[in-house]
């Protein structure tokens, strides 16, 4: 498995640094580390942790909150010594509620929170000494991720994202406190994916990230030792997903708009406006498009909607706050879709109506870990990612029979160590395609069915595989593949320019 490291955090004496580490191929399980500056082995403070770490100002502790242990669909809120040792729970509730990013006040009397992008929704602030929480800002249409506190306590600066501009543009600005008053300090065409403040809160450095996309076109029985041609080339986006538009064309789910394009990228045609799509689908019988949409119809989570591939009767069907990756039966009369809080498959009617959980999940000892589901050519199967979401999390593949009685018997297979995502049901149903990930490249991975030998089938150089999909005919696999560039800069006098 690829390490991958995130949140970096040094001690306030400047001595450690703390960073979380993935225990999965997927990156759902992380644990808590800390390393001496001057160079020494990192230890682990703290398992299985979901969420960045807050350090208290004398360093003394550390706060972090982990989800679905015990209870699957909740989360805690806890504390520990700056060690990993003492640890102790001092709230918790269901993943609805949750955040994940958390940040102590320079009096040590309060922990700013945000909830990350798991939804639109508020800052909060929890009072250490009552445990209360409350809202600090809330903005429509707004996700809140990295927190920094200005030494005087008088406000924090905040890594945003506004959905009306589309998802993964994140922005910088600045929140009073208490009045809980917001600025921008950034708003271009960039996205900025980190923020430290100096001592003196005069400067702000920051990660500036361009997301570059390209979508190719391959055999599918593989690329062998060929390199791909982009169908679509190299493009800048905020975010991007595709389905397929027949044989010889796509759907682009692209910044806050849905588009139709023909193979080649030309001949754009406009579907929708104006939202802030995640993923998107297409029925088997070409005239329904599915959506996860972020933000939409004045929610603050993700939901799933349809509308007709003509750009027609958009429709809202599911009406959680994480509600995601849907994906159409064989016979285009009803949608599945996973939901992130409680790890359910749902499914209901393609027209709308009341949805009922698939038998079988959550599936027992297990979480779904990869980013969307697949349905077997027969209608009769979905397969999945999932793990046991423990200290030493392995991914596994997991065959959900449908439509089998209320008690299913889930087929378990062992999955390539470097897979990355999800798997999909090749067109003959006989073998499942996923995403590995070696050396920070992505490849497309084929696993016969039967237990015979595994193999790579494609051959890209760079970047990774965010998403992948058969054409309707079979013949071809469409591959999104992602390259993100990314420089540090510095922002000055930073809290002036957010007045």
């Amino acid at each position: 498995m690829d390490a991958a490291f995130r949140d970096f955090k040094f001690s306030p004496d400047g001595n450690f640094f703390y960073f979380r580490r993935a225990t999965t191929s997927v990156q759902d399980t992380w644990d808590v580390y800390r390393a001496p500056v001057l160079g020494g082995n990192p230890l682990i403070v703290e398992h299985n942790v979901d969420s960045a770490i807050a350090i208290s100002p004398d360093g003394k502790r550390i706060a972090y909150q982990r989800d679905n242990d015990p209870d699957v669909g909740k989360f805690q809120f806890l504390m520990a010594n700056s060690d990993g040792t003492g640890e102790k729970m001092i709230s918790g509730g269901p993943l609805t509620a949750s955040n994940f990013y958390l940040e102590w006040s320079p009096d040590g009397k309060r922990i700013a929170m945000t909830n990350g992008g798991r939804r639109a929704g508020p800052m909060q602030v929890m009072d250490l000494a009552s445990g209360k929480v409350q809202d600090l800002t809330a903005l429509q249409g707004f996700s809140f991720y990295n927190v920094a506190w200005l030494p005087d306590g008088s406000g924090l600066v905040v890594q945003y994202q506004d959905l009306s501009a589309g998802v993964n543009h994140n922005q910088i600005g600045f929140v009073s406190y208490p009045a809980g008053q917001f600025h921008t300090i950034t708003k271009d065409t960039n996205s900025y994916e980190t923020l430290t403040l100096a001592a003196d809160a005069k400067t702000l450095a920051t990660v500036q990230s361009k997301r570059l996309y390209t979508l190719h076109s391959i055999p599918a029985a593989g690329m062998g030792a060929n390199e791909s041609s982009p169908a679509i080339p190299q493009q800048q986006k905020g975010l991007m997903n595709f389905a397929w538009a027949g044989n010889d064309g796509f759907f682009l789910a692209e910044d806050n708009h849905v588009v139709r394009v023909s193979s080649d990228g030309s001949n754009k045609t406009p579907i929708l406006s104006n939202v802030a799509p995640s993923y998107i689908s297409v029925c088997p019988d070409g005239r329904t498009l599915l959506l996860a949409l972020v933000g939409q119809g004045g929610g603050i989570g993700t939901n799933v909607w349809r509308i007709n591939a003509d750009g027609t009767n958009l429709k809202q069907l599911s009406t959680g706050t994480a509600d995601t990756a849907p994906e159409c039966s064989r016979d285009s009369k009803s949608v599945y879709y996973g939901i992130r809080t409680t790890y359910q498959i749902e499914r209901e009617p393609i027209d709308g109506g009341a949805p009922d959980t698939v038998p079988g999940t959550p599936i027992p000892n297990d979480i779904i870990s990869g980013h969307y589901l697949d349905i077997s050519p027969d209608g009769k199967t979905i397969v999945l990612s999932v793990d046991n979401g423990g200290a030493v999390g392995i991914v596994k593949i997991a065959l959900l029979p449908l439509d089998v009685g209320p008690q299913p018997q889930v087929r378990v297979l062992a999955a390539n160590p470097a897979i990355s995502d999800g798997p999909r049901f090749t067109p003959d149903g006989k073998a499942l395609v996923y995403p590995i990930r070696q050396g920070g490249v992505g490849n497309l991975w084929l696993q016969p069915l039967d237990g015979s030998p595994g193999r790579q089938i494609t051959n890209f150089k760079s970047d990774v595989i965010p998403s992948f999909r058969f054409s309707p005919d079979g013949k071809t696999i469409g591959v999104l593949s992602l390259r993100t560039e990314a420089d540090v800069v510095l922002i000055r006098e930073a809290r002036q320019a957010s007045q």
